[in-house]
Formats: C-alpha cells, structure tokens, sequence
C-alpha cells in the first residue's frame, strides 16, 4: 500500500467525522458522532431561540456588553445552521469531491519520477491538513474554554437569555441560564473548525493535483518529442484539474458567501468588544476565534489562484514547438484555458483569496469606529 494511503487510512475516523458535520449527516457513521451532531444541531437551535427573545426584550437603542454578546450568540448560531445546511445541500458535491481524492490517493503511475512526485505531492497534502487540524482544534478550544469562563462570570454581560411568557425569579434556573451560553461554546469549539477543516481535506489535495500536473510537465518538457501519448496524457490530467477546481467551486460557492456576510457583522461586534474593553483577554481570544471561520477559506482561494497562475507560466515556457502541428494546435487551445483565472468566488461574484480576508476586516473595522463613536 502507497505511504500516502496507509496516512489517509489511518487518519480516515478524523476525516470521515469533519465530513459528517461539514454534511450535517446524523444518519450514518458511529452512533456516539451522531449524537453529539445531532445534540449540537438541536442545542444550538434552543439557544438562538432563547438568547433571541433576550435580545427584542432588552434592546433599547444602547450597545452594551449584553447586547454584544446577544448578537455574537445569535450569529454564530446561525452561521452554523447555515453553513450546515449548505452542506448537507451540496452533500453529492462534497461525496464526489472525496471520491476524487481519494482516486488521486491510489493513482499508481507507470513512470517512477511521476510516481515519486504523487507521492510526495498526496502525503505533504495530507500532513498539511494533519498539521491545521492539530492546531486548528487546540487554538479554537482553547479561547472557546477561556471566553466560555471569563464571560460566564462578567458582570457586564449577565444574563442573555429569556425563557418566553415566563417571568424568571428562580435563582436556580437564572444559574442555569448563566451556564447554558459557556456550554454551548466550549461544546461548539471543535464542531465550528470541523467544518473548516473538512473545508481544507478537500481542497489542499486539489491544490496538491495543480502541483502534480505542473511537476509532470517540468519532467516531460526536455523529452517531449520521446514521449509516447504526451498530449492525451496532458489533456486528461488538465481537464481532470479543471474539473476539479470548479467542482470546489461550485460546491463552496454558497458557503464562503454566507462566511463572507456573517463575518462582516461579527468582526464588527468583536472589534467594537475589544474596543470597549481592551483589558479583558476573552475579547481578543473571541477575536482569534472569529478570524479562524474566515481565514481556511481565504487561504484555499488564495492558495488556488497561486497555483493556478504558476501553472499557466509553466505551460508557457514548456517547450511546445517541438510537437507537431496538429499537437502545437491543441496544446495553445490548452494554454488559452490555462490564462483564464481559476478559483473560488463566493456565490460567483466575489474572489475568495486574503484580499478579501483584509478588506472584511477594514470593513468591519471601519464600522466599529463609527459605532464606538455615536455610543459614546
């Protein structure tokens, strides 16, 4: 068995449970997964209820801690049923797109340098996703925990959920009302970046294909004319590509726009908290948190258009002259694709890439200072 398959086995519970949640699939896979999905779905819906008849009975035009911290609970509720529900919509997409990876996994190819490449290209792939999901998870856990406690005992915020038609005077179920908003979040932590991470498996081995397909043009480009089937072989593996890319595309299409809008309104709040309370280190751990929803995706858009734009530079500077004219013919059809620009765009209209990432965060920002400025 190939290195890289003996890694994508090993790690196979780990992928096959960020894609149940990517997918909100409660229907299959080990009963204790789908039960703490299923837990979360249900318990997040309570709590987007609850914390929402909070806010339309406190609101009153003033900003402050409580609200705030309303806003960011409704939010991230909600971004979580959304982009789940995404998911599980896009869910033949997604299943299509792990069966591409997984064929590109057990590709076996005749040539030994060719070979060598996939196989390096497959498995830095995969300890790149390993390295991310490691880290990924003890960041997010870690300022879920700490905002989790620091905002349970904060006066400030006190209490930002209303049971409707009921008037709370137990001061029991006032304390459980208190922990219910930190539970959530230390219990959400690891599902949030699940869905990132899932987000990651599948595109970083597409980005991984770019790489094998510029890496076999560099190791062809001297021998060209020697090279039995070199254009059919180019055709296949381009298109392939291709195909690939916009199938990513497509399917995260909806998703990044959703991250795009939700993350505007949460920066927002986020930054206008710290700004407010720039002694308290539960906002800036809150504030890492949010850039961690944004930022996979941005990257991967990023990351693809790099990859994108130095394979059209390879295709140029190979050597087609020396095919014949009928392959030269088809090789410039190759290289006219090859220009055009490939990547992701949030609902086909806005580049995903770090530009984006920095013009959300001056947006946000810009907003803050305004909204700092009349609440003051």
């Amino acid at each position: 068995m190939a290195v890289q398959l003996e890694e994508f086995t090993k790690n196979k519970p780990l992928i096959d449970f960020q894609i149940s949640v990517l997918t909100f699939n409660v229907f299959s896979g080990p009963p204790k997964e789908r039960l703490y999905i299923g837990f979360i779905g249900f318990f997040s819906l309570i709590v987007f209820l609850l914390v929402s008849t909070h806010l339309l009975n406190t609101f009153n035009g003033e900003i402050n801690d409580n609200i705030m911290t309303s806003i960011l609970h409704i939010m991230g509720t909600c971004l979580f049923c959304l982009k789940t529900f995404v998911g599980w919509y896009r869910r033949k997409e997604i299943h299509e797109l792990r069966r591409e990876i997984e064929d590109l996994l057990k590709v076996n190819e005749t040539d030994e340098d060719l070979q060598r490449i996939v196989t390096e290209r497959m498995k830095d792939s995969l300890k790149l996703w390993k390295l991310c999901t490691r880290w990924g998870i003890r960041l997010v856990c870690l300022c879920a925990l700490t905002y989790a406690i620091m905002a349970r005992f904060n006066p400030k915020i006190g209490l930002i959920m209303d049971i409707p038609y009921t008037n709370i005077t137990s001061s029991v179920l006032k304390e459980v009302l208190h922990d219910i908003p930190s539970v959530l979040i230390i219990s959400m932590g690891p599902i949030f970046i699940s869905i990132e991470l899932a987000v990651l498996f599948l595109g970083i081995p597409i980005v991984s294909e770019i790489d094998i397909l510029e890496n076999y043009l560099k190791v062809y480009n001297e021998k060209i004319k020697t090279t039995p089937h070199f254009m059919s072989k180019l055709i296949e593996k381009h298109c392939k590509v291709l195909r690939n890319v916009n199938l990513l595309n497509v399917t995260f299409s909806e998703m990044t726009f959703i991250q795009f809008f939700a993350s505007i309104i949460i920066f927002l709040v986020v930054f206008l908290s710290v700004r407010k309370n720039s002694d308290q280190i539960e906002y800036y751990m809150l504030c890492v948190a949010g850039q961690m929803q944004l930022l996979p995706f941005c990257l991967l858009g990023q990351y693809i258009k790099v990859k994108t734009d130095k394979l059209s530079d390879t295709l140029y500077l190979t050597n087609w002259y020396e095919l014949s004219l009928k392959d030269q013919k088809t090789f410039l059809i190759i290289l006219g694709m090859a220009q055009r620009e490939y990547g992701l765009k949030a609902a086909g209209m806005y580049e995903v890439n770090l530009n984006t990432f920095v013009k959300i965060q001056k947006l946000s920002f810009s907003y803050c200072a305004i909204l700092y400025t009349l609440s003051k």
